[in-house]
């Protein structure tokens, strides 16, 4: 589990903006319900609904070399 996983999802709704970020969700529901959705699927929802490279974006959020620690 990546404690940060909420802060980079709303990065991407952020510049995506809300309407291609609940399309993508929309489309990982339908095509991996009942079965494991890798990163590289979500990745690429996100960049098939808003039609850009979403790549930079996604490193930062959720590539980090030195992922922050969870809290207790």
């Amino acid at each position: 589990v990546y404690p940060g996983a909420a802060m980079g999802f709303a990065a991407i709704r952020e510049a995506i903006g809300d309407e291609a970020f609940f399309d993508a969700l929309a489309s990982i529901v339908r095509t991996e319900a009942f079965g494991v959705a890798e990163p590289n699927d979500v990745k690429s929802a996100f960049a098939a609904a808003c039609g850009c490279a979403i790549d930079p974006l996604w490193q930062a959020a959720f590539e980090v070399a030195d992922p922050p620690a969870p809290t207790p």
